[in-house]
């Protein structure tokens, strides 16, 4: 538990300061307000995905309570964003001296854990905090590894994992893949193969230092049902570039070569089953098929 100094004493101490960072009429009530809102923002971010991971390991991915602490979690992340996103865009992220931790941290894990539109548009609210202090050098490079993810780039710390719709779990593409775990050290990150085997991620990013690969294709085939389906094969043209596993998914290394864009077709046997287009411009791509049997 963090504690910090009652605000009796805090504000006798820190008037001045207060009047510079909030920057309007400031009482006490007011601060106190503030700190406990976001406080309640950190406590439930993290409680409900607490109760989430503990419904996956229970009962399961997809199951019935996961699905129900799925939505919760959703449900509070929406609550939290319209609070401690609507009291940064007034006052900004405020100086850690007026902030007790969890409502510093508050900040941080509420843009963390949004959708890629929130996280751009608060980037620079995160380096900033980062600069002065605010933010974590591990929290910071998570950050980075979502924001990549995201935009089909390739992690730099491996802090990134999935799990699909046929529970799948497996790590995002990492930069320089070599060298992961001397970029983990450096900011205070279990190695790479601790927090896979923590995390009981199946599959791990596939290595290769040729110079003919600049992509990686991660593929989720599933039938109606919702079950995976191997043996969907992906081709380029005549290239076969690889094909699922008995669990429905596929992990490879491909390349555009001198293409500026590739069309991809699936096969099952030899019936084409679907097709889609890809644009060189990322570092990854997912591909999402369901097979209709």
């Amino acid at each position: 538990m963090h504690h910090y100094k009652p605000f009796r004493t805090f504000f006798c101490c820190t008037a001045l300061l207060l009047s510079s960072v909030l920057g309007y009429s400031q009482t006490k009530l007011e601060l106190e307000s503030i700190v406990e809102k976001l406080e309640k923002v950190y406590v439930t971010d993290q409680l409900t995905r607490k109760e989430l991971n503990e419904a996956q390991k229970t009962h399961g991915y997809g199951s019935k309570e996961f699905k129900e602490k799925l939505n919760a979690m959703n449900s509070q992340d929406s609550i939290n964003r319209d609070i401690a996103l609507n009291i940064l865009d007034r006052f900004g992220w405020l100086d850690k001296s007026v902030l007790s931790v969890n409502a510093n941290k508050a900040f941080f894990y509420t843009i963390q854990h949004a959708g890629l539109e929130t996280q751009l548009k608060y980037k620079h609210s995160v380096q900033g905090a980062f600069k002065n202090g605010q933010v974590s050098n591990h929290e910071y490079a998570i950050f980075q590894d979502r924001l990549s993810v995201r935009l089909g780039k390739n992690q730099l710390f491996g802090s990134q994992t999935a799990v699909d719709n046929i529970g799948n779990s497996y790590l995002y593409p990492v930069d320089a893949i070599d060298s992961v775990n001397r970029r983990r050290a450096e900011i205070g990150l279990q190695t790479l193969g601790q927090q896979l085997k923590e995390s009981n991620t199946k599959y791990d990013f596939p290595e290769s230092n040729s110079p003919k690969y600049d992509i990686t294709l991660i593929g989720h085939f599933w039938n109606t049902s919702n079950i995976g389906v191997a043996d969907i094969s992906i081709w380029d043209g005549e290239d076969l570039i690889g094909q699922s596993d008995s669990n429905g998914f596929l992990f490879t290394k491909y390349s555009f070569l001198d293409k500026d864009e590739i069309k991809l077709t699936f096969k099952r046997q030899d019936k084409i089953i679907g097709q889609q287009q890809k644009k060189k411009g990322k570092d990854f791509y997912e591909l999402y098929v369901q097979i209709n049997q």
